[in-house]
This record gives structure tokens, C-alpha cells and sequence, in this order.
């Protein structure tokens, strides 16, 4: 009966309440953003981060200079993320969990500027914010996980915050503060990333479609001149990159072109090629009518950005299609392309919501949009949170490797940052100055006692047993192991054989069967496996030991018990 109860007087409070629980129902996807970052988020500089270690040792010594601010990065220029991520690193010691949060502010602006335009256009009334709910969630998308979890992805979320900032300003076009804060949007936006350049054509048809009066020829004329000077701008001293395929690839393979563009456009909606293909095929289908009403009767349509979203992201779906095709068109499934492509999304969903006065077939639409948006929302979030949890386990394996940089071979070294010489010297610069990993504590300190641990497996046989290895072949160990003074689990494991070579173990792995033993949930995810090499040992026997790094990665635990193995 208690339960009945609280079910009615929560349903009864909701009702009484119901612009609360619609504000709830749109901050929901955010909050998960932030809970995503912080459960699986790592401090550890990935790939294109390490780019920012001389940056971050020319502020320093006080050598920064504009070229390297403005030096291109692949086919981008990311002057603005630069001076962002340099403030950031600055103020948290190089911890790549800072802007990661970042991430997640900026996605949140851009879908409280989102929410104000959609108000502005349908009026701040209950039902316009309950419409809302479904944007919020598209735009918020887990399927953007990749981007929400690499700090370097910062770029791509300013980029489309400056491009929805552009686009609202020019709402406003016919004022001249309006106007030059559009414009200077549209510079932070190509400035962040090169899908940014698209904000200038999108603008220009906020501007034409926005304003109907003899003003909006000035505005589009000042808004033009403002495109050629930042593209004129751009291209100084720009060049291709070369690794990157021929930009004249899709004429060569249309089909390939035509399957990348569609699943680009469908991807934030479906986690597989033939799914995103479907559903782009779908959304074109919808965006294509959308467009015949609009040019049919003018008359009847709300003016809002929605369209110019579509506008933007379609037109980044091609141009990602030229320049990316000749990988193939899986790559259009890519996580961190989906910031860009859920605007088109959300755009269409919007642009329909707000004119179902205009079109007696729109509701049906709606609720076909919101039937695959909430299917495929399902299934992408389902995916990318195990996707999300694989790159956690991961990347605290790189952070120990990171730690031990010195002793750690160059295949490990490698997947931190592909030239492991360049990665030497730059760890030496954060571990000099304590960044990123080495922020804490100047060495890591061996601890007392040891915490609850356990080596199952030897090449999958019981450590009881000595096993026997041929020369050459990896040494697979696995177990488990805990911070039981933290009541938590560890900061990760590290293997070594005869005291020497060390192999960080990939950590993290679900254990339930030691987390109910021990009485403790929080020590489900402890299991670990480690592949050390042998290559370089000699035949005989040899001891296998472990480290075990604390929760706060100040020190470290080291069993004094020793596992054997032959090698033969």
C-alpha cells in the first residue's frame, strides 16, 4: 500500500508541478553527459593531446607566440580551442577530466540557446518546453561519447556552439550588435574546427529566410564580406593534408559517396551502416517535404534556426563525405562526428513541431521522427556506454604506462602517441613541471599492507601449478584486485617479471563474484589481464610480481608474494 502511495503522490506532485518536471525532462540528458564523464572519464593525455605539450611549455617560459596559436592541426584551425585548452591546462594541472567537463558546458549552452530560439518562435508557453524534450535528449546524445570522453574533442564542441550562437544572433541581423556578435561567432566557429566554415553559407540563409524586408540585402552583403575575409584569412599558408585520401574520391566511387553521406546523416539514430543508412534515407525523405512546403507556402512557416541546422549539418555531412570517403563509409559511424550531424537531426524534429499548423500530415510525421529517435536513441546509448566503459579500462591501462614511461616498451608508448621517442620527451616535460598523471605527488610512494588481491590465472592455468611457456609468446595473467584502505577499486595493476619489465595490466574488468565476497558493490569493476612479453627472457624459470597503484594515484602496493613460470 506504501508503495501504491508514494507511486500516486509522485504522479500527483508532477501534475501540480509539471514546468519542473518538464525543465527535469530536458536537463536529464545533460546530467547523464556529466555522470558519463565522470565515471569513465581518465586523466590521460590521448594522441593529438600530446600536440599541446609545447604550447603548454612555451606559456611556461613565456615563448608563446601567435604562429603557434595559429599553426594548422590536420585540415583545422584550432586557434580558439588552442586558448581555450591552454587556460584549462593551466588551471587543472593538465587534467584531461577538466575539459572534459568543459564538454559538457558548452553542450549545455548550445542546447539552452537551442531551447530559447524554439521559445522565441513557438512561445514560452508548457506545451512549447514539452516539445523541447525530445531536441534535448537528440542533441545530448551518448552517442557522442567519444567526444564527451577525449578532452582534445573540445574544438568540435566549440565549434557548434559558436555555429547555434552564430545562427541566433542573425536572427537579429538587422541590428548592428546582432550582427557583429553572428559574426564573430562565425570566426570563433571555422576557427575551432573546418566544419565550422559551413556556418557562413547556413547564416546567409538564416539571413534570407529570417528577414523579409529590403534590410536583409545589407545584412547578407556585410555577412559575405565577413565570409571572404576569414576564408582569405584561413587559407594563408594552409595546406592538405597528405595522409589524408584524394578529395576527388567520391567521384570515382558515387555509391560509397552516396551510402557515406546518408549514414552521416542517419548516424546519430543508429550504431550499424545498413541502420544509419536506412534512417538517413528516411530523414532526407521528411527534409526534402519539409523543403517543398516551405517553397510552397512561405506564408505559413515559422521563422527560427531550425532550418539553418539542417542547412549546417547536411552541408558538414557532404563535406565530411569529400574529404573522408576514400577511408570508407563506415567511417561516417564515427562517435565524434555525431556533435555535428544530431543538429541536422534535431533541426528537422524542430522545424516540423513548429509548423504542425502548416501541414495536416506533420503530426504523423512527429511521431514517426519520435519513434525512430527513441528506438535508435535505445540502442546507440545502450552501445555507447559499453563502448564508453572498453575505452575507460583502456585508457587507465595507458595511465600506468604513462606513469612508467622510462621502463615501458615502445608498443605500449605507442598508443599513447604513435612517435614513442617525442612521447619520452614530452613526459619528462609534465613529469618536471607535474601535469597531467604526475600532478599529485613528485614520486610515487610505496605503501604499507597489502589490499585484498588475487592472480587466478597463468596462461589459463592456476598459479599452483608452474606453467610452461614457450619463448616468444605473451604471458597472460589475470585476477583481481582492490584499494580496500579507499573502499574502492584501484587505480590500475602492473605486472613485472624477475623484477625487472614491467606490463601495465588493462583494468577494470567486471568482477560481481569478488564484489559480493567482499561485501563492497563498489569493487564489481577489479578484474584485471596483463600480457607481458618474453621474447627477451631465457629459457628456465622465472618470477611474475604485481604492483597494485592506489585509488588516488599517490603510491602503490607491492605484494612481496612471487608467481613462477618456465619458459621453455
Amino acid at each position: 500500500m506504501r508503495t501504491v502511495f508514494a507511486e500516486r503522490s509522485g504522479i500527483r506532485w508532477v501534475l501540480q508541478h509539471p514546468w519542473v518536471a518538464c525543465g527535469a525532462m530536458i536537463a536529464s540528458p545533460l546530467v547523464i553527459a556529466v555522470l558519463l564523464v565522470r565515471a569513465y572519464g581518465v586523466n590521460v593525455p590521448i594522441w593529438d593531446e600530446w600536440e599541446s605539450v609545447p604550447d603548454i611549455l612555451a606559456v611556461l617560459s613565456r615563448r608563446l607566440t601567435l604562429g603557434d596559436l595559429w599553426r594548422q592541426h590536420n585540415e583545422h584551425r584550432i586557434f580558439f580551442p588552442r586558448i581555450a585548452m591552454l587556460a584549462l591546462y593551466r588551471l587543472g594541472h593538465m587534467d584531461s577530466r577538466v575539459l572534459m567537463y568543459a564538454n559538457c558546458g558548452i553542450l549545455a549552452a548550445t542546447v539552452a540557446i537551442v531551447l530559447i530560439d524554439h521559445l522565441r518562435c513557438s512561445g514560452n508557453t508548457f506545451s512549447a518546453w514539452l516539445s523541447f524534450v525530445p531536441a534535448a535528449w537528440i542533441l545530448s546524445s551518448l552517442r557522442q561519447w567519444e567526444n564527451l570522453l577525449w578532452a582534445w574533442q573540445i574544438q568540435i564542441f566549440m565549434c557548434v556552439g559558436a555555429v547555434v550562437v552564430a545562427l541566433y544572433a542573425l536572427s537579429y541581423a538587422d541590428r548592428i550588435g546582432w550582427m557583429a556578435l553572428g559574426i564573430a561567432a562565425g570566426v570563433v566557429a571555422c576557427c575551432s574546427f573546418s566544419s565550422g566554415m559551413l556556418v557562413w553559407p547556413a547564416g546567409l540563409f538564416q539571413i534570407l529566410v529570417r528577414h523579409r524586408q529590403r534590410s536583409r540585402w545589407r545584412a547578407a552583403l556585410i555577412w559575405c564580406c565577413a565570409a571572404i575575409a576569414t576564408a582569405a584569412t584561413y587559407s594563408v599558408g594552409y595546406q592538405r593534408p597528405q595522409h589524408h585520401p584524394s578529395p576527388l574520391a567520391f567521384l570515382q566511387h558515387p555509391i560509397n559517396a552516396a551510402t557515406y553521406l546518408l549514414a552521416s546523416i542517419g548516424g546519430p539514430l543508429a550504431g550499424d551502416l545498413g541502420g544509419a543508412v536506412a534512417v538517413g534515407l528516411l530523414l532526407s525523405t521528411v527534409a526534402l517535404l519539409a523543403a517543398r512546403l516551405w517553397y510552397c507556402r512561405p506564408d505559413l512557416v515559422r521563422p527560427s534556426m531550425a532550418a539553418s541546422l539542417i542547412v549546417f549539418s547536411v552541408g558538414a555531412s557532404a563535406m565530411m563525405m569529400i574529404g573522408r570517403v576514400g577511408f570508407g563509409p563506415s567511417q561516417a559511424l564515427a562517435s565524434r562526428y555525431t556533435t555535428i550531424t544530431v543538429l541536422g537531426v534535431a533541426g528537422l524534429y524542430l522545424l516540423i513541431v513548429q509548423n504542425l499548423h502548416a501541414e495536416s500530415r506533420a503530426p504523423r510525421i512527429v511521431a514517426a521522427i519520435l519513434a525512430i529517435a527513441f528506438v535508435g536513441q535505445a540502442s546507440v546509448t545502450d552501445r555507447s556506454i559499453a563502448e564508453a566503459k572498453v575505452t575507460n579500462q583502456h585508457r587507465r591501462q595507458l595511465a600506468i604506462v604513462l606513469k612508467g614511461y622510462r621502463s615501458q616498451p615502445d608498443e605500449m608508448l605507442a598508443a599513447l602517441y604513435p612517435v614513442p621517442s617525442t612521447l619520452r620527451e614530452r613526459a619528462a616535460v609534465l613529469e618536471l613541471f607535474r601535469l597531467s598523471v604526475f600532478a599529485r605527488a613528485a614520486g610515487l610512494a610505496s605503501l604499507p599492507r597489502i589490499p585484498p588481491f588475487s592472480v587466478d590465472f597463468i596462461n589459463n592455468a592456476p598459479p599452483t601449478r608452474v606453467p610452461s611457456v614457450m619463448a616468444g609468446t605473451m604471458l597472460r595473467v589475470s585476477g583481481w584486485a582492490v584499494d580496500d584502505r579507499a573502499r574502492t577499486v584501484a587505480e590500475g595493476v602492473v605486472v613485472f617479471v624477475d623484477g625487472g619489465a614491467e606490463t601495465a595490466a588493462l583494468y577494470g574488468l567486471e568482477r560481481p563474484d569478488v564484489a559480493q565476497v567482499l561485501g563492497n558493490p563498489g569493487y564489481r569493476d577489479c578484474g584485471f589481464t596483463a600480457d607481458a612479453p618474453t621474447l627477451s627472457l631465457a629459457p628456465g624459470r622465472h618470477s611474475l610480481g604485481l604492483r597494485i597503484f592506489n585509488a588516488d594515484g599517490t603510491g602503490f602496493y607491492e605484494p612481496p608474494i612471487r608467481f613462477f613460470f618456465d619458459i621453455r
